[in-house]
């Protein structure tokens, strides 16, 4: 299966071969979607796939950003949508999770979750994993489920307390989640047993990424950490400058690029969780924020605030 995912892949690394852009990318079409659009767009073929917060996902032409088709899927798109062999999947926060057939744009399934989502889909292991619930903060109830990806027939439901924002990352049997009272967690793949998990300090929001054996995730109380994958162990904190929202991280080149609402880009060591170097960002109102930040070879690109 070859499939296009939120921060690359299944384990959601941030992180792809190649290589990057050396001179400014020239702007070859623009689409104006519908306000507050949030959904980050993804490939399939020769489509760009866009989903809105008006309830509508969108097939334009990548060549020329033309619209070809557009089908309602039940609720608003908050997050974005995974891709694999001419089938588009993406949750909503009416609760339910849509396949979409690319070339035509019709659903050929949809499965009722009954819980609002807003993380992005994983495709694993034949199924398509959403982490639900956590779309306000202090949304009780949540969780992971499972549906199989070829006629969305719900597989498992692991319930969590609080409800989970972040999407869910996926490596060795293993899907880990995080929640939005702070708890990171891990649970098996084929039937959603729970293997570990892990208390934070506050609100997790930020997507875990993982990289040989090693989850990386914010603690939602102003630090990052990884744990073993195998049994949640605590390999490492690392406290940021100052508490603030963070993105999702991207691990490359044995490192973890983590950025924030603290004004800083983080390099800190997968390994060990040192510092490699910082880059911050000090703007007219403040500190600037940065996006989730993406490695391509030995190049790290992100966005920020500033502009």
């Amino acid at each position: 299966m070859t499939a296009e995912m939120w921060r690359a892949d299944a384990a959601r690394s941030g992180s792809s071969p190649g290589l990057a852009p050396t001179v400014a990318p020239e702007l070859r079409w623009s689409w104006v979607g519908p306000r507050n659009q949030q959904a980050a767009p993804i490939t399939a073929g020769s489509r760009v796939i866009v989903g809105g917060r008006d309830g509508l996902l969108r097939s334009l032409r990548a060549d020329s950003g033309a619209p070809e088709w557009e089908v309602h899927v039940g609720g608003a798109i908050g997050a974005a949508i995974a891709s694999a062999d001419g089938r588009i999947y993406t949750g909503c926060e009416g609760g339910s999770v849509s396949c979409v057939d690319a070339a035509s744009g019709s659903v050929r399934w949809r499965a009722e979750i009954g819980v609002p989502i807003g993380s992005a889909p994983l495709l694993a292991d034949d199924r398509v994993i959403v982490a639900v619930g956590g779309t306000r903060p202090g949304m009780a109830g949540g969780g992971v489920a499972a549906l199989a990806l070829q006629d969305g027939r719900l597989e498992w439901f692991h319930e969590t307390e609080a409800g989970c924002l972040a999407s869910a990352a996926y490596a060795d049997g293993a899907v880990a989640y995080a929640s939005r009272n702070g708890e990171l967690g891990c649970v098996n793949v084929t039937d959603g047993r729970p293997q570990w998990r892990a208390e934070g300090g506050g609100d997790r929001t930020g997507t875990p990424a993982i990289h040989a054996g090693t989850v990386v995730s914010d603690s939602g109380a102003g630090s990052v950490e990884a744990h073993r994958l195998r049994d949640g162990q605590l390999v490492w904190s690392f406290g940021l400058a100052r508490s603030a929202p963070m993105s999702s991280a991207a691990l490359g080149t044995g490192a973890a690029f983590i950025g924030g609402g603290d004004g800083h880009l983080y390099a800190l060591d997968v390994a060990t969780g040192r510092p490699r170097w910082t880059v911050d960002r000090m703007g007219d109102q403040g500190w600037e924020s940065f996006a989730s930040p993406t490695v391509v070879g030995d190049t790290v690109i992100v966005g920020c605030s500033d502009g």
